[in-house]
């Protein structure tokens, strides 16, 4: 399956036009360029989904600022006590 900049770079690239000569105008893209676009889209994509999770974690808890406070401070005083 192809990524929506994978699509859009193969549409760039197809040829669409021809000059007076017949002779067919393409844009190129260069190789390093285009892996440079796709790299930035997927780290866009990895952390689009990592927000989304980290979210979904906290969701459903009344006072998400004290989340770490209460879940992990506390255990650490149970353990000293």
């Amino acid at each position: 399956m192809k990524t929506a900049i994978e699509q859009f770079i193969e549409q760039l690239e197809t040829p669409k036009y021809q000059d007076v000569f017949g002779v067919d105008l393409v844009l190129t893209i260069e190789k390093e360029t285009k892996d440079k676009f796709i790299a930035l889209e997927k780290e866009q994509l990895k952390n689009a989904f990592c927000a989304g999770w980290d979210k979904s974690k906290t969701s459903l808890m009344p006072n998400k600022k004290n989340y770490y406070s209460q879940e992990y401070l506390n255990k650490i005083q149970d353990e000293n006590n």
